[in-house]
């Protein structure tokens, strides 16, 4: 496992294909249990997987950004919380991200995602990691991380297919 500041890579050996040996942690979870299903809104998408909506905004970086393999389901409606740097911020948990509605910024900078690995890390978290030598050619990474002792393949750095896909269903467009 490896953190960074706004994912964590966990290695999983028992996944056979190694395209989906690396894959990016639901650690959302970790920060903030789901919270109740709720009703749609208006304006909002709506997603019946966990009963929670995403407003605009957050939805077209969603979409722009990876959409379910990145960020996993909505788990919570968007709410105010105090983040790590003592301020407010509109926020909305997915399984693997907390986007932050960041009003000082001008789009498209205004919707961030949270510093998970910096907030893990300072709860206690990891804080040693190893590394190895790439085994074979892979012009774009020169180590790769050795979980629990198994070297994990090196993955170029524009590599977007090592995270599982989720289909969204018949007729489901997101």
């Amino acid at each position: 496992m490896q953190y960074f500041e706004r994912v964590r890579l966990e290695f999983h050996p028992e996944n056979a294909d190694p395209r989906y040996q690396a894959l990016l942690g639901q650690f959302g979870r970790r920060l903030h249990p789901a919270d109740p299903p709720v009703a749609p809104q208006p304006g909002a998408t709506f997603f019946p997987e966990t009963g929670h909506n995403v407003p605009p905004d957050f939805l077209a970086f969603w979409r722009a950004h990876g959409g379910l393999p990145q960020f996993g389901f909505p788990f919570s409606e968007v709410f105010r919380e105090t983040l790590e740097d003592g301020r407010e911020y509109e926020v909305q948990y997915f399984e693997r991200a907390r986007f932050e509605r960041h009003p000082e910024n001008a789009p498209p900078n205004d919707v961030l995602l949270g510093q998970f690995g910096r907030r893990i890390l300072a709860e206690g978290g990891p804080r040693t990691l190893t590394l190895a030598p790439a085994s074979g050619p892979c012009p774009d990474a020169r180590t790769s991380v050795v979980a629990r002792g198994a070297p994990l393949r090196s993955l170029p750095h524009r590599s977007v297919n090592w995270c599982p896909r989720r289909q969204n269903g018949p007729g489901r467009e997101y």
